[in-house]
């Protein structure tokens, strides 16, 4: 088979890729452009709906919970009561300490480890950097929200308790605690070593965490116990600064339709290669008859 015979048969297959590709790709583009609509329609939707749902302090959802169910003959326990974002400030019992300082109390802790690393450079020159080594995750069993109305925080006043935020997704709640170093670079004799040589010489541990004291919102399914008066969240689905944080889960859902027209980005990719493709062949063509 010929050079030319192949060049052809080549561009007959991008041809075919093409037509394929195109016709798919207006019926879903066709589709997908009246579902975005109904879709971003629907999102503003949610979104008014969700401007209008309330953020409650512990003690206002206990009395709204209690109202609610005063006349309920359930026996159970807790009551499921449905999703609710509620915010207060945090206490515990039993938190974590800081691993360097031992007066800041935590209910969430991110230890990262980094490895600290010096390459030679012409010159002897040293350039330091860091690599990201692993990461440590320790989580209370349970604490506890309280009101945020009055400057001083009742401890006695535990209202609502949170359990199990190991599957919790954390908004701008993760604060930086503390830093720890340990390098050893004084003691590496980088005399003996060739240019370009990179030693680990130490680590480094950033604390990462989310407070006692810190003023939180969780949102999540409550569960309120009618005799004892308090409610509590078992495996909350986020831990957040306010509800307003929220909003953007809400916009990447919105977002999600966007990808549908990267396939017809791909069709016009294969329009313009098989644009250059008959160029090219009719450009060869003309030199040849010359």
């Amino acid at each position: 088979m010929s050079s030319e015979q192949k060049d052809y048969l080549s561009l007959l297959f991008q041809i075919g890729v093409l037509s394929f590709t195109s016709y798919a790709s207006f019926h879903l583009m066709k589709v997908c452009s009246k579902e975005d609509q109904i879709h971003q329609e629907e999102m503003q939707r949610v979104k008014n709906a969700f401007n209008k749902i309330r953020e409650y302090e512990p003690d206002e959802l206990i009395e709204k919970l209690n109202n609610l169910y005063k006349n309920e003959k359930n026996q159970q326990k807790y009551i499921d009561c449905g999703k609710f974002f509620v915010k207060g400030v945090i206490s515990c019992d039993a938190p974590i300490v800081s691993q360097q300082n031992q007066s800041i109390k935590l209910v969430y802790q991110d230890l990262r480890k980094y490895d600290l690393l010096a390459t030679l450079l012409e010159k002897r020159v040293l350039q330091q950097s860091k690599q990201y080594n692993s990461s440590k995750k320790n989580y209370v069993s349970v604490f506890q929200l309280q009101p945020s109305t009055g400057i001083l925080v009742n401890r006695n006043s535990n209202l609502c308790f949170v359990e199990n935020i190991r599957n919790s997704k954390f908004g701008k709640v993760i604060n930086f605690i503390s830093t720890q170093e340990n390098s050893s670079m004084n003691s590496i004799n980088f005399a003996s070593l060739g240019i370009g040589s990179v030693i680990k010489v130490g680590f480094e541990i950033n604390e990462h965490g989310i407070k006692v004291g810190d003023k939180i919102t969780v949102y999540g399914k409550v569960l309120f116990d009618k005799i004892n008066k308090l409610i509590k969240f078992e495996n909350p689905q986020h831990i957040l600064q306010d509800k307003e944080e929220y909003s953007q889960y809400i916009d990447e859902v919105s977002l999600a339709g966007i990808g549908v027209f990267l396939f017809g980005a791909l069709t016009i990719a294969q329009l313009i290669f098989l644009g250059n493709s008959i160029f090219e062949l009719v450009k060869r063509k003309d030199s040849q008859k010359k």
